[in-house]
């Protein structure tokens, strides 16, 4: 009579308050209102509307320009600088797709190590999305959506 072995139990993973800080370079609060929130508080800041300084935190992170944003969002420059100049609210369309984007931004961050890194892909035409740079498809949800799984593909090994 052969004895059933006790299956392995896995083992916990790492939460070292080390390796988590030396992750995260920006302020944690912001961080964690996008990433580490519900999806329904997530929608609930869509709706509130995301502020400038929100944005501006964002936007600085993103590496990119005024003039992209303004293009990603649909929105002219003279737009962009009045909702600085007037410390708006974006409305709830544009508020979604900034934090859709600091999402998208945080994982690339991750997945490629760096912020930089992540950059210098974004800028890289990918023949697995279409020949183009990622960069080029933030401006469409679909877009993002691509970029998102591209980027899954890529932390886990599947390269197209």
């Amino acid at each position: 009579m052969t004895r059933a072995r006790k299956p392995k139990q896995p083992k916990p993973y790492s939460t070292s308050e080390e390796s988590a800080s030396s992750r995260v370079s920006e302020p944690i609060a912001t961080y964690y209102v996008v990433a580490q929130s519900s999806p329904y508080a997530t929608i609930a800041k869509v709706k509130q509307g995301v502020g400038y300084p929100y944005f501006k935190k964002v936007a600085q992170q993103s590496d990119l320009s005024l003039m992209d944003w303004a293009e990603i969002l649909n929105l002219s420059e003279r737009t962009m600088q009045r909702y600085e100049q007037e410390n708006k609210t974006f409305a709830p369309i544009y508020s979604e797709k900034i934090l859709a984007i600091d999402m998208l931004m945080r994982y690339g961050a991750e997945v490629f190590g760096s912020r930089e890194y992540f950059h210098v892909w974004l800028e890289t035409s990918s023949v697995a999305l279409g020949g183009v740079a990622p960069k080029s498809l933030l401006d469409t949800s679909i877009g993002i959506d691509l970029i998102r799984g591209e980027l899954i593909r890529i932390e886990h090994g599947v390269l197209a």
